[in-house]
C-alpha cells in the first residue's frame, strides 16, 4: 500500500505570462491532516484543483491514494468540499442528500451524516433559504457520504460563525482520529491551521515558504525584550545576539527575535539563554522578559519575507 494518499510532483500552474504554482512538491501520509496556509492569491486553490485533477498542470503531476486522481474519484475514494459549484436551489436539504445517497455506491447511512454535519434543524429548508455557512455544512455532509477515504476541502469554514466552525473541526478530527480519513484543507485562516492540522504548509505567490507542525515553528521562537537606560540601539545590541537574530528598537526600548535553531557549542544551552545572560552581565538592560513569538508574527513575517 502507498504510504501517502496524497501526492504532487513538481507541480508548476502557469496562465500565460503569470506563475499560479512553482513547482510544488508535497505529500501527505495516510491519517494525517495537512493545512495549507497562505493569503488570497497565493496557490491555495490552483493546487487544490491540480491535485483532484480539475485543472491539468503546466507540468509535473498528481495523485492520490497511488493513483492517478481521476480513478481516485471514480472508485469514490475521494471528498471534495470547494469554493465553486452549486446545488439545485429549489431542493430541501433532506432530498439532496437522498439523491446524492442514490447515486453512491456505498454511502453511509442518512442519519449518521446528518449527525456529523449538524444538519438536523436544516432538513426540510431548501438549499436558496440557506446562510453561507449552513451551505458549506451542506457540502460537508455531501463530502462524508460515500465513506471516503481522502477528504480535500477548499476554504471549508468560510462563512461559518465560530460555533459551527469549531463544529466542523471537533467532527473532521474524529474522522481522521477514529475512522482513518486523510484531510487535505486550504485556509487563511491561521488559528484555525495552528488548532486543526498536524501539518501546516505555507503557500505565497506560488511557492512553499514552510512545510512543518506550526507548533514546531512556534516553539522555535523566543522574543526577548526589556530597555537600556541612555537607549537602545541596534549596532551594540548586534554584538550580544546570534547570527539570525531581529532586533527592534524605540527609544530605551528594544525587542529581540530569537530562532532557536541550535544550541550555544560551549555551554550546550539553547541560544536566548545564552544571550539572557549576557545581556545581564555585559549590559545595563533591565525590566528583561522572556516570550514565545506570536503565531501570527511568524506567520507574517514569512509571507512579508516572501513579498519583498
Amino acid at each position: 500500500m502507498n504510504t501517502y494518499a496524497w501526492e504532487l510532483r513538481n507541480v508548476t500552474q502557469r496562465f500565460g505570462d503569470f506563475t499560479a504554482v512553482n513547482d510544488i512538491s508535497l505529500a501527505g501520509k495516510r491519517g494525517s491532516v495537512t493545512a495549507l496556509l497562505g493569503p488570497n492569491g497565493s496557490g491555495k486553490s490552483t493546487t487544490m484543483d491540480a491535485l483532484l485533477g480539475l485543472r491539468k498542470p503546466t507540468s509535473g503531476e498528481a495523485s492520490m491514494l497511488g493513483m492517478a486522481p481521476s480513478k481516485a474519484i471514480a472508485k469514490g475514494l475521494v471528498g471534495a468540499m470547494l469554493q465553486n459549484g452549486g446545488m439545485p436551489q429549489d431542493l430541501r436539504v433532506a432530498e439532496i442528500l437522498r439523491a446524492m445517497s442514490a447515486m453512491t455506491a456505498n454511502p453511509a447511512p442518512l442519519s449518521e451524516v446528518v449527525e456529523k454535519a449538524n444538519l438536523g434543524s436544516l432538513m426540510k429548508r431548501k438549499q436558496a433559504s440557506l446562510s453561507g455557512g449552513e451551505r458549506q455544512r451542506v457540502r460537508l455532509a455531501l463530502a462524508l457520504l460515500g465513506r471516503a477515504s481522502l477528504l480535500v476541502l477548499d476554504e471549508p469554514t468560510n462563512a461559518m460563525d465560530v460555533s459551527a466552525r469549531r463544529d466542523f473541526w471537533r467532527t473532521l478530527r474524529e474522522e481522521a482520529t477514529n475512522g482513518g480519513m486523510t484531510v487535505l484543507f486550504a485556509t487563511h485562516y491561521l488559528q484555525e491551521a495552528a488548532d486543526a492540522a498536524d501539518r501546516v504548509v505555507v503557500l505565497a505567490k506560488g511557492n512553499v515558504i514552510s512545510d512543518r507542525p506550526l507548533q514546531e515553528m512556534f516553539a522555535s521562537q523566543v522574543v526577548i525584550s526589556g530597555h537600556l537606560p541612555g537607549g537602545a540601539d541596534e549596532r551594540s545590541l548586534s554584538r550580544f545576539c546570534p547570527a539570525g537574530t531581529r532586533i527592534e528598537t524605540h527609544g530605551e526600548s528594544f525587542r529581540l527575535l530569537v530562532t532557536e535553531s541550535s544550541r550555544d557549542a560551549r555551554s550546550g544551552q539553547q541560544t536566548s539563554d545564552v544571550l539572557l545572560r549576557r545581556l545581564l552581565t555585559e549590559t545595563r538592560a533591565r525590566g528583561l522578559r522572556v516570550s514565545a513569538r506570536s503565531i501570527d508574527d511568524i506567520y507574517t513575517e514569512l509571507v512579508e519575507g516572501e513579498n519583498k
